[in-house]
Parts: C-alpha cells; structure tokens; sequence
C-alpha cells in the first residue's frame, strides 16, 4: 500500500490517466512535442509547456515559460505543489482547447496502467540521471542535486520554449549531427558577412552625404537589411549550438528579413537606376529569370525562418521542411540557365569560347556553396529533430 499522485488528463481531444509515481523519473515535462514525457495535442498548450518535479518525497508543477501560461485552482501559477482535489489548467482556461489535469491522491495496491505516456531514449535533461546538474537556485529551494531556477535555465542547458522557459531536451543523434553541421555553416556564413560588415562600416560615416543623394533612402534600406543578416548569421549558429530553439528561430527571422530587405532593395535599386526605361527590363528573358530567382532565393530563406519558429513550439513541420530546399534548388537552376544561355549568345554574337561559369570567382561559388549548405543542412536538421 502507497501513497499514490494520479493525474486525469483532458486535452479536448483526448483522456489520460497517468500515475505520477509509476513513470520512473523525478521530473515529467509535459506539452505538445514529442519528446514530452505526457504529450498532449491541444493547440493552446506549448510544446514543452509544464514540468512536474519530485522534491522531499512530495510532488510540485512548474510552468516552463508558457505561451498561455498554467493556472491552478483558478489561479495563474508559476510554481505549486500538487494537492489531491487540485485542477491545473494549462493554457488560458475559458474554452474546451485548454488542458485540464486533476489531481488526485489516492491509496493503491496495484500500479496505475499509464495511457499515452512518452519514454524519451534519452535523458531530455541534459543532466545526470534523476535530478539536474549542480548549480543555480530554484523557486522552492533547490530541485535533486541543485538545479537552476526558472529564471535562468537549467545549467545542464535550458529549454527557451514558447516563452523563454527552462527546459531544453537534447536532439536525438541524427538530429545533432545535423545541427552541428548547420551550426558550422551558419558560423561561417557569419563570420564573412561580419568581415564584409566591418570594411563596408566607413560608409556609415557618410550616412548623411549618402541620404542626400537620389538613391539615399535605398541604401540606407539595403544597409539595416545587411545588418540584420549580419547579426541573424551570428545568432543562429550560436543558439544551434546551445540548442536554444527560441533563439534559433530569432536568429532564423533575422537571416530571412536581412535576406529579402537586401534583394529587395537591390531591385528597387536598379528599377529606380533605369527610370522610364525600367519596363525594358521585363522584355529580357534573362532579366525575369534573374527576378524568379531571387524571388525563390526569398521565399526559401522566409520558409526557413517559419519552419525554425514551428519547431521552436513544437508544431510539426510535415512535408513543409523540404520546401526550402526545392525553392533554393530551383533558384540555383534558374540561375545555371541564365549563365549558359548568356555564355551561348555571347559566344555566338563574337565568335569566341567565353565560359561565364568558369570566370566566376572561386570566393563567390564557395559562399554560394555555403549559403546553399547551411539551407539544406538547416531544413535536415528540423525534420529529424522532431523524428
């Protein structure tokens, strides 16, 4: 005979009962993703939305940073300790998609048979078995051998979640290798639009000579646009690294607006160069084709950038994850096509054997080799990390 903490779980979609006791592990982080040990389907939870802790021989509920945050006997917690009779809501509350927990203690003889609970293969904790590393303060006095708080994840690495939480489950294998690999390439990418940054920084200087001219508030869109990229090109390799999802995904829009800022002032750029004779433009074959291929090169970088904010939440990519990769590849041909086709004409027109491709500098083809690598590496990495 024991002490058992039963909880009754009602996502809107689905039923669960799950002893608390009989899982085999002093923390159960429950939520949306799949690596939760209770996963749950209602939109309105996050996908590592609370954890449920064992400390001193009695079990307690955290919010992890929640989206729509966690309420408890009508109030909206951060932290509780579980009582029989408690209801613990996750999410706003007020409508069927929130889920509702009840919590029970009850006196059993026989286990509790566990309905549609997860067993990670791994420990999502980033720690040693059964409590987190050592280090840091909680917000009840101390998780098993330490722990940090909420307020600033757990030294083992946190998980940023929805809402700047604490929990932060380590990738399967394939998964890590995907993003150790796109973190390199991220760094890379990083590194030489920093350098390009820093020699192109004297124009800064002359800021105001250059919003004086024709085509000031052009330059000006371009050069915030390449900050951006700059500083996302930094940022996501360093959040891949630490597998910060939250951060990724910052880092990820960051790329994606400096990405389409710096194309887009680019044409408004040659479209205003041209003036009257910017219709011309539409007439040349190769011109259109150049403009689909920055358009896919845009629409490739911003689906990135979407599929690291889904996964960020724990929302499943499908068949989305590969969608970067076609646009780029498609960008890549369109670009190949306009090359030879213009390497054709011109060798036509004066008799010569010029190779476009080949005069090429081997600096450009390696960046653009980069861009491309760290794209499909990014869009592997998503889809194994919810594998």
């Amino acid at each position: 005979m024991s002490q058992k903490v039963l909880l009754t779980i009602n996502d809107g979609t689905q039923n669960k009962t799950c002893d608390l006791d009989s899982v085999g592990k002093e923390t159960v982080v429950i939520g949306r993703s799949r690596d939760c040990d209770i996963m749950l389907q209602s939109p309105k939870v996050s996908g590592h939305h609370g954890l449920f802790y064992r400390q001193s021989g009695s079990w307690y509920y955290q919010d992890l940073g929640s989206t729509n945050g966690s309420i408890a006997n009508g109030q909206r917690i951060t932290t509780t300790a579980l009582g029989s009779g408690m209801n613990i809501t996750l999410g706003p509350g007020g409508d069927v998609m929130s889920a509702n927990i009840g919590v029970q203690m009850q006196t059993v003889s026989d286990p509790v048979v566990n309905v549609g609970i997860q067993q990670p293969a791994y420990d999502p904790y980033g720690g040693q078995a059964g409590g987190y590393p050592v280090g840091g303060q909680s917000p009840i006095g101390g998780y098993p051998n330490g722990g940090q708080g909420s307020m600033g994840g757990y030294s083992g690495g946190g998980y940023s979640g929805d809402g700047g939480g604490i929990y932060r489950p380590s990738p399967n294998s394939s998964a890590f290798v995907w993003m150790i690999i796109s973190g390199v390439l991220w760094s890379v990418i990083g590194v030489i639009l920093f350098i390009d940054f820093v020699r192109g920084f004297e124009v800064v200087a002359h800021l105001g000579e250059l919003m004086e001219s024709e085509f000031g508030w052009i330059l000006l869109i371009f050069l915030l646009s390449y900050t951006l990229l700059t500083i996302g090109s930094i940022v996501l390799p360093i959040t891949l690294f630490i597998h910060n999802k939250k951060g990724a995904s910052i880092g990820a829009d960051l790329v994606a607006a400096g990405t389409d800022g710096t194309y887009l002032s680019l044409l408004i750029l040659i479209f205003a160069a041209t003036g009257r004779f910017a219709g011309y433009l539409f007439q040349s074959t190769y011109f259109v084709l150049f403009l689909l291929a920055l358009v896919f090169i845009m629409v490739g970088v911003s689906i990135l950038a979407s599929n690291f904010k889904r996964n960020s939440k724990g929302i499943k990519l499908g068949g989305r994850w590969y969608a970067p990769i076609i646009c780029i590849v498609i960008a890549v041909i369109l670009i190949i096509v306009i090359l030879t086709a213009l390497e054709s004409n011109l060798n036509s027109v004066l008799d010569s054997d010029i190779s476009l491709l080949g005069a090429l500098p081997n600096s450009k083809i390696w960046i653009a080799f980069i861009w491309i690598s760290a794209i499909i590496t990014s869009s592997a990495y998503l889809h194994n990390d919810e594998m």
